[in-house]
């Protein structure tokens, strides 16, 4: 399994991990890897999601443009909600990368001879 280093991590952040860890009764390492896994698979699920809905209300509203009147307007709200969704996915990601690039993969140390 891979090892990897958290480099300038504020205060702030290493505070909050302890107490979460304590409340977990885990290990700061622990509290950390269980962080990025659920972290992970909440992301992944949330994409999964915004995809389904994209594709659940594209036809909706295709219909709603030719039956009602006020289907533009329908469409206009779906989209304005699909666009929150995929901005809240965006600063999610931004969070996972700027997490991932604070880790920083250690080498086992060379044995001489």
């Amino acid at each position: 399994m891979s090892q990897f280093v958290i480099s300038d991590l504020d205060e702030v952040s290493i505070q909050r991990l302890q107490r979460r860890a304590e409340a977990h009764g885990w290990a700061v390492e622990d509290e950390i890897r269980h962080i990025l896994t659920n972290g992970l698979d909440a992301l992944e699920l949330a994409e999964k999601s915004l995809h389904d809905f994209h594709a659940r209300t594209k036809n909706v509203t295709q219909a709603t443009d030719n039956v009602l009147p006020e289907g533009v307007k329908l469409k206009q709200r779906l989209l304005e909600a699909s666009n929150r969704d995929a901005q809240m996915l965006k600063e999610l990601d931004a969070e996972l990368e700027d997490m991932q690039n604070q880790l920083k993969p250690t080498s086992p140390p060379q044995s001489g001879g």
